[in-house]
């Protein structure tokens, strides 16, 4: 094994790192954001990450230069679909991104709460609560920022400060 801990020829090994860090740039470039564990995985293992790639690309239908796939559902549902899913994973790190994606796809706050509805019929009501609160964040409204907890009545006879 090399010193660069493959068996690739020290020659080799340039054209490797180079075709690593085209596929990064591609994939950023294609997502508008970096993940870094994608930039470890393609350092780690760049056949996987280009074959990962393409599916990532065909699963929200888009190519690699962002025109859209010919598919039933449009990027715009993929993504509202994407975006109930990891908002009941309470996945804040991708739901973010997808937000972002489908608002610059032209997704209304009104189609995002809808698929953030969904998932909280299906994972819980903590579903609805990130969604909304990383779509007020994205759209930059800080002006109602959510009750802490201890704001909340702790027993059943308690209420809030100034109700009847």
């Amino acid at each position: 094994m090399g010193q660069n801990g493959t068996d690739a020829h020290p020659a080799d090994w340039e054209t490797m790192m180079d075709e690593r860090k085209k596929l990064m740039d591609r994939m950023r470039h294609q997502r508008g954001h970096d993940v870094p564990e994608w930039s470890w995985l393609s350092q780690a293992d760049p056949e996987y990450m280009a074959a990962f790639n393409v599916l990532i690309q065909r699963a929200f239908g888009y190519y690699g230069d962002r025109t859209e796939y010919p598919d039933a559902l449009s990027p715009k549902i993929k993504e509202l679909i994407a975006i109930a899913i990891l908002a009941g994973q309470r996945d804040t790190d991708r739901l973010g991104a997808h937000l972002r994606r489908a608002v610059d796809l032209g997704t209304t706050d009104k189609e995002i709460l809808e698929a953030l509805q969904i998932a909280v019929i299906l994972t819980g009501g903590p579903a609805i609560r990130l969604g909304v609160l990383l779509l007020e964040r994205l759209r930059g409204n800080n002006e109602n920022p959510p009750a802490k907890p201890s704001s909340f009545p702790s027993g059943k006879n308690e209420r809030r400060e100034g109700e009847a």
